[in-house]
């Protein structure tokens, strides 16, 4: 059998090994890289004696939902296990479900190991004919997956006992990171201004609702309208009956005094003076009172990383936020623009003893995979298309008080936002229109995106032009000769991804007069020429069409062994270039079944009836909680 070498981390020492190992092995791989590497010894490695293992590099692979569903249910058990660290967080915010912020914690720092996991699993079980050493560059949980699941595999273990030396400096500094925890959040209040000495009684902000905003910023861009302020866009809310906050950001003055002109209340949480005396409590005796004690089992953990921690103080941080915001507030419900991140969670815990409800709403179409940044969510209504959401995002959101089913916002009509996006476009109306909604920022190099974050990055940055080139240029050159299409293209409002160099040359292989390309169109609008859209993967814009009767394709290579919406029709899925030129030459000449619309409305879209009354549902929630 051939021998063949993975190492774990390129840096400057395996590389050297690797120089050593150059008639040892058959093969070299490795997985990551040091910033030492990638800036000064780029050229050796480009002459590809070692090659980097990487997602792009794995022709099907399933490795991302993979990798989220072992993140997501690793870190139950990680939490589950681990009493002395579960019991000391319930106690401090008095409610059981404090366990499912710390599971939070948990999936957001270990998701990336996992997903890694996952792709190196998928290429040793592709290469079971060869004998495959591990060099290990990091003490963690990988290494024992690795070693028990792999029979062929022989882990390199001559210097295990220097990682096991580097792995317990790190955990002490974790340690002492725990201890200190107080004083840095002080250090961080104390830098914005943010300490008061006064004691006396506060005067409440009494509204029945408070609105925390996703976007701290004014943006009067229309991609906007449906994320941004789509709540007030809608009818839904009123500024003037609302106190307003930022939800992850301090709202900016400008945003602030558009609020206030429009007869709102600001009360930023993120802004708002905190008491010495309320500080003293919640961090120097309240916090060490619950967790001392654990700090050991906490940071001694095997699966506690830096930024495990690092989520942890920013929850300890919050919870000191929150109460402060609740002690100046007198409301019935809280809506968060935003169902990302911890600050909802955390309110839903702490408004509990207030009687204050809280609501936010899904955008996109994150619960058709398994998606660990909407998992462990804490919420009293959360607001949702369709019924598809039982398949996937029910198991890992058990208190979620309840879910409503409203179909489909961004394909709705908004109250005095009628115009349409796409009327003087230079379209040839006899020609067929095809909108292309693709988000390809993996494969961009210089772009910093969560898909890079997930899988890595390569190394040399031609592997990125030569994937992005792959599962384009056939494509591309087949649009060019089809004189009777008209193809749009629009990305993420403010992405600018086909403005960058590898883009705009895939671009130029297709005829100037052919293609129109504009990423602040609109959605909805754009769905309503197209003859047949592409999307990426599960992207929201997909079903979106697909509820509106339009044919639409996911083009989904990111995930190219994993996508639901081949369960409606087989043509709805591409994973390369011939299956999507296959594919949409097939729906422009057949068409798509009326079954498959209808079946997709069932799924996506509030009871299934195509109604366009998400806006009306919502205020009937919103109605029916206020008078409870």
């Amino acid at each position: 059998m051939n021998k063949i070498i993975i190492y774990e981390n390129l840096n400057f020492f395996t590389l050297l090994l690797s120089l050593t190992h150059f008639f040892f092995y058959k093969k070299q791989y490795f997985l990551n890289y040091s910033n030492f590497v990638k800036k000064y010894c780029n050229l050796i490695v480009k002459k590809k004696f070692v090659c980097q293992i990487h997602f792009i590099n794995l022709s099907t692979t399933s490795a991302y939902p993979e990798g989220i569903k072992m993140a997501i249910e690793l870190s139950k058990k990680i939490v589950n296990d681990n009493q002395n660290v579960s019991i000391p967080f319930i106690k401090y915010l008095k409610d059981r479900r404090a366990n499912d912020l710390l599971k939070k914690c948990y999936v957001q720092s270990i998701v990336n190991r996992c997903i890694q996991y996952t792709v190196i699993r998928e290429f040793m079980q592709n290469n079971m004919d060869n004998n495959i050493y591990f060099f290990p560059t990091h003490k963690s949980f990988i290494l024992d997956l690795i070693t028990k699941e792999f029979k062929n595999v022989i882990i390199i273990t001559w210097h295990l006992s220097l990682l096991n030396l580097v792995a317990f400096f790190k955990n002490l500094i974790i340690y002492m990171l725990l201890f200190l925890t107080p004083l840095l959040i002080i250090t961080k209040i104390i830098r914005y201004n943010r300490i008061s000495f006064f004691t006396g009684k506060i005067r409440k902000s009494n509204k029945k609702i408070i609105f925390f905003h996703q976007n701290p910023f004014i943006d009067s861009n229309k991609q906007s309208l449906y994320r941004d302020f789509y709540f007030f866009n809608s009818g839904i809310l009123n500024i003037k009956n609302c106190i307003h906050s930022g939800q992850f950001k301090p709202l900016s003055p400008e945003k602030s005094c558009y609020l206030k002109s429009k007869g709102g209340v600001i009360c930023d949480y993120l802004a708002e003076r905190i008491s010495v005396r309320f500080l003293f409590n919640q961090l120097f005796i309240n916090y060490y009172y619950h967790f001392f004690l654990s700090f050991y089992s906490l940071a001694f953990n095997r699966y506690t990383s830096l930024s495990t921690i690092l989520y942890f103080i920013g929850i300890i941080y919050k919870v000191v936020d929150i109460k402060n915001l609740l002690s100046r507030i007198d409301v019935k419900l809280a809506f968060f623009e935003s169902e990302m991140g911890f600050v909802s969670s955390i309110f839903t815990i702490l408004s509990d003893k207030y009687d204050i409800k809280t609501l936010t709403m899904a955008h996109g179409y994150g619960y058709c995979a398994p998606d660990y940044t909407r998992s462990f969510m804490i919420m009293n209504y959360f607001l949702i298309q369709g019924a598809y959401y039982k398949k996937f995002f029910l198991n890992d959101n058990p208190n979620i008080d309840n879910i409503v089913l409203i179909g489909d916002i961004e394909i709705e009509p908004l109250m005095n936002c009628q115009v349409d996006s796409t009327l003087n476009l230079p379209i040839e109306r006899e020609k067929r229109i095809i909108t292309i909604f693709l988000v390809f920022t993996l494969f961009l190099s210089d772009v910093n995106s969560g898909f890079h974050k997930l899988f890595g990055r390569l190394l040399d940055n031609e592997d990125y032009r030569k994937a992005l080139t792959s599962l384009w240029r056939p494509f591309l050159e087949w649009a060019d000769s089809q004189d009777d299409l008209f193809f749009i293209f629009k990305g993420k409002s403010g992405a600018k991804q086909y403005e960058h160099p590898f883009a705009k040359e895939l671009l130029s292989l297709l005829s100037h007069e052919k293609y129109y390309h504009n990423d602040e169109l609109s959605v909805k609008d754009l769905i309503a020429i197209s003859d047949c859209t592409i999307s990426t993967g599960n992207s929201s814009t997909l079903y979106s069409a697909l509820c509106l009767g339009k044919p639409a394709i996911s083009y989904n290579f990111t995930v190219p062994g994993y996508v639901p919406v081949i369960e409606y029709d087989s043509h709805l899925l591409a994973t390369n270039p011939d299956e999507l030129i296959l594919n949409l030459s097939y729906i422009l000449k057949y068409g798509i079944s009326n079954d498959v619309f209808e079946k997709v409305r069932r799924d996506h879209y509030a009871e299934g009836v195509l109604d366009f009354k998400a806006a009306e549902r919502i205020k009937e929630l919103k109605r029916k909680i206020l008078e409870n």
